[in-house]
């Protein structure tokens, strides 16, 4: 099940859009994929991409903890950016180049424990 801050306007998966079942309202979907599925025969995972309205408009959730009396705020924010084609890209068909950027900054230190591994997986 996921809640989106704005109306959905597509759910599917790349890898397992036949097996994909889904059940919305307009800022809630629950997603299901037969648990023996997941994986595919050649070992792809399970991917879902989810399209919303107003993607670009800045988001800030805050959580509070009773218990430690904290809280905890997640800002979420999607940059337009340019693409300028690179030389190779521009002698090919540059528009059925497929792009994604992902930028992740953990600043409550909530991963210190597995730092080592984070920074093993960015060098690859």
């Amino acid at each position: 099940s996921v809640e989106m801050p704005y109306d959905i306007q597509n759910i599917r998966s790349p890898t397992h859009g036949y097996l994909l079942q889904t059940k919305r309202t307009a800022t809630i979907a629950q997603v299901r994929v037969p648990p023996s599925e997941l994986f595919l025969s050649d070992g792809r995972p399970f991917q879902l991409a989810i399209s919303i309205a107003s993607s670009y408009q800045p988001r800030m959730w805050l959580e509070h903890s009773p218990l430690h009396d904290s809280y905890a705020a997640m800002v979420a924010f999607y940059p337009r950016f340019e693409h300028v084609p690179s030389l190779s890209q521009s002698l090919s068909d540059a528009s059925t180049v497929d792009h994604e950027i992902l930028i992740l900054v953990d600043r409550s230190s909530s991963m210190k424990s597995i730092e080592c591994e984070v920074q093993t997986l960015l060098k690859l």
